[in-house]
């Protein structure tokens, strides 16, 4: 911070315009509060600055907690507005799990990618009235369906997200299939205390670290009613994997 101050100082007494010395300090990486607070050690060695100046820092310096409050990320898990209920993977996991191209999660634990995929019958989820999606509306005549991974603790935890249109379409049992072997098979619970919005059902499991220690992951995370996956006969049901 003394280095710092020393060259908000050096570059005050070249006439540097405030506005300016933020840019360049914030193109080497410094936060808002660290370059007002340089600014204001600056400020209380020079008195040659006068008290207009003050008068301009208090200000950028007000303006600048009222951006950093209106930047702060929303933690809350769903979010919903106007009927779609979006899962909020990268506020709720402190930007620890985030969604690109594949949804992804970095942290202490390491590095990892997941995908999910989707058959029903057979064929592309698409194909059905199925959609695997991060912005779910109930009761739009779509089953739809949302997965993410993140950690918590350094343990693993999947997160799955079901509408109300699956509850009341998809005939038979939804199963979560997990574990090793995928030996655990348990039903989707659609009870009341597994609402997180409305119309949108959330069940949680933990996953186990094991199952990304091989360079192809075998072991996956399976939803659906999947009566033909010990055949490997897809055709029998709907099914949604993470990988």
């Amino acid at each position: 911070m003394d280095s710092l101050k020393k060259e908000v100082r050096k570059l005050l007494k070249n006439n540097y315009s405030f506005a300016t010395i933020r840019q360049r300090m914030r193109k080497r990486g410094y936060s808002d509060r660290i370059i007002n607070k340089a600014i204001e050690q600056a400020i209380e060695k020079s008195p040659l600055i006068p008290i207009l100046t003050y008068v301009v820092i208090i200000a950028i310096i007000i303006v600048s907690i009222i951006i950093v409050i209106q930047e702060m990320p929303n933690h809350n898990l769903v979010i919903t507005k106007d009927g779609v209920s979006t899962i909020n993977i990268e506020g709720y996991s402190n930007m620890k799990a985030y969604r690109m191209v594949f949804q992804q999660y970095t942290g202490p634990e390491g590095s990892f990618a997941f995908d999910v995929r989707g058959f029903a019958f057979g064929k592309p989820f698409h194909w059905y009235n199925f959609s695997l999606t991060r912005e779910l509306t109930p009761n739009n005549g779509i089953s739809e369906i949302y997965m993410f991974e993140t950690f918590e603790n350094r343990k693993p935890y999947v997160y799955i997200f079901l509408d109300s249109d699956w509850k009341r379409d998809v005939k038979g049992t939804t199963l979560i299939i997990y574990g090793k072997n995928h030996s655990i098979k348990q039903p989707f619970d659609f009870s009341e205390n597994r609402i997180v919005a409305d119309g949108i059902y959330l069940n949680k499991i933990q996953d186990r670290t094991e199952r990304f220690d091989t360079p192809v992951i075998t072991e996956k995370i399976f939803v659906g009613n999947v009566t033909g996956l010990e055949k490997e006969d897809l055709k029998q049901g709907i099914l949604f994997m993470l990988v």
